[in-house]
């Protein structure tokens, strides 16, 4: 049933849009639903990225973006359509836009966005100096939480998070999936792009530099292993980031990001320059498997450092973004990733095959000791 539509006609001059949405862009953000309490527990609210702007397709790794199309959040009323709020940021908003129940009661609390320039921002529908205490739609706030040295390492795909204690895991990679040739910028004009892992603690009243001294530089994999200080709640660090440079130029985060048992699992690709005609030009095709906490290697050990960070994936090309399920496998429920590199590294990748995820569990027994009130013994 086809409830509504909005947007604007002739997106180019801005004309005939729907109340609220002049600005908007080339719409590439899946929208996200949600109910959200202080506006409503009934009426669902959508959550989009404001789109893409065509000044982002320029060759170059400064495109001249200065007052670029669909740089904005919304939130929008799911019935109506109708424009609750827009959020301004300052680069187009092209990545889906990840929603965070901070303190896991079962509400959402903030969505976070992520933009072209490099920066992350989280827009608080609760207000986390009060326990979480919903916000009417009037007082939301949006934040710019993080940002990176250089505007040249973009984010095109949706900032993968995971709440833990009042605070969030928030994990992102750079890269520019429209450039993938040799030909491109990103060959051409080196970038180095980074992968990030950001703790967010919303009572944090500055901003972090995800490439500043706050951050684990954990690019050298020969000095990261299972010993090494990972990144807590309430830790000196706000996080770590590794540069994705050690398997040869131009290599860029395609996908987003995926967060299980311990790890995050994300894929890359990087031009081949050869003189052979018979050269495959899709690229190399990378899949990631590291230790969320310290960004170790987890491909080849069994547990969830010490091992590889990553592996080629047979075809290369663009693969799709990892993403984890519930089957039933001989009558019990298995956790099953699909799209990510295998961990075994024996066995080829495909970037749409799948493996099945066991955390590593250490048992742990504790004598426990009862005495009943009839009990005299």
């Amino acid at each position: 049933l086809f409830k509504w539509k909005a947007g604007c006609p002739a997106a180019s001059t801005d004309t005939g849009c729907t109340t609220g949405f002049s600005g908007i862009g080339q719409t590439w953000s899946t929208p996200n639903v949600a109910f959200l309490p202080g506006y409503s527990t009934t009426t669902p609210a959508i959550v989009v990225g404001g789109g893409h702007d065509t000044c982002e397709d320029s060759d170059t790794s400064s495109p001249s973006c200065a007052t670029p199309k669909g740089a904005k959040g919304l939130v929008t009323d799911g019935n109506s359509g109708s424009l609750i709020r827009a959020f301004d940021t300052d680069r187009s908003d092209v990545a889906d836009v990840a929603l965070a129940d901070i303190n896991q009661d079962g509400s959402i609390d903030a969505a976070y966005v992520a933009d072209t320039g490099g920066n992350i921002y989280r827009i608080d529908f609760s207000d986390p100096a009060n326990s979480y205490a919903a916000r009417t739609s009037d007082h939301w706030t949006i934040s710019k939480v993080a940002y990176t040295n250089s505007a040249s390492r973009k984010f095109l795909f949706a900032p993968t998070v995971l709440p833990y204690r009042n605070t969030v895991y928030i994990a992102i990679g750079s890269g520019d999936r429209e450039h993938p040739l040799a030909a491109s910028y990103p060959y051409t004009s080196p970038v180095t792009n980074r992968f990030y892992v950001y703790l967010d603690d919303p009572l944090r009243t500055t901003t972090t530099n995800l490439d500043g001294t706050s951050m684990f530089n954990r690019t050298d994999a020969t000095l990261v292993g299972c010993s090494t200080v990972g990144v807590f709640p309430g830790g000196s660090q706000s996080g770590w980031y590794m540069d994705l440079s050690a398997n040869g130029r131009g290599e860029q985060a395609v996908t987003s990001a995926l967060i299980i048992g311990g790890m995050v699992t994300f894929s890359t690709n990087r031009p081949i320059v050869s003189t052979n005609a018979c050269t495959n030009i899709l690229g190399e095709a990378r899949g990631y498997w590291v230790n969320l906490l310290n960004g170790s290697g987890a491909i080849g050990s069994a547990t969830t450092c010490g091992g590889e960070r990553s592996s080629a994936f047979i075809g290369g090309g663009l693969p799709p973004s990892p993403v984890a399920g519930t089957v039933s496998i001989g009558g019990g429920k298995q956790v099953v990733v699909i799209g990510a590199i295998q961990r075994d590294p024996n066995t080829a990748s495909s970037p749409l095959s799948g493996q099945q995820i066991r955390p590593p569990v250490t048992p742990k027994r504790t004598r426990i000791y009862w005495r009943t009130p009839q009990d005299n013994r």
